[in-house]
């Protein structure tokens, strides 16, 4: 995927905050979610590029379209789903690349300073006991 960036549409906001209203306004395990996310929706809404959704926002808005089984709604829906997936996806490659680049980082001191990278390898080991 090329792609470095996706927005939301102001379709799959107002969407979205439909659903909010009408199926998970009163349920208590997502309570705080909502606090968060329901601000940066409103904010995208009337400026793109105002703020960007957690790894968290996109996970709970995923679970609330799943759970969304209006027939009447279905393209809005997929729209939405699809740009949330997308979201996702740019979100999983950014992790993956960090993953990455620490991984590089610490092969790149544990070249410089080889016993301390074993020392703290064993660290975590305890010896046998015979």
């Amino acid at each position: 995927m090329n792609q470095r960036f996706v927005q939301l549409t102001s379709e799959n906001c107002k969407y979205l905050l439909n659903l909010i209203d009408e199926m998970d306004s009163e349920t208590s395990y997502t309570e705080r979610q909502r606090a968060y996310t329901v601000p940066k929706l409103k904010r995208i809404l009337e400026d793109p590029s105002a703020t960007k959704l957690a790894f968290q926002d996109v996970e709970y808005l995923l679970d609330l379209i799943e759970d969304d089984d209006l027939e009447e709604s279905v393209e809005e829906k997929e729209n939405a789903r699809a740009s949330l997936l997308d979201i996702q996806s740019l979100q999983q490659s950014r992790f993956d690349e960090m993953k990455n680049i620490e991984q590089q980082r610490e092969a790149r001191r544990s070249r410089r300073n080889p016993s301390k990278s074993l020392q703290e390898h064993f660290a975590h080991t305890r010896p046998q006991e015979i």
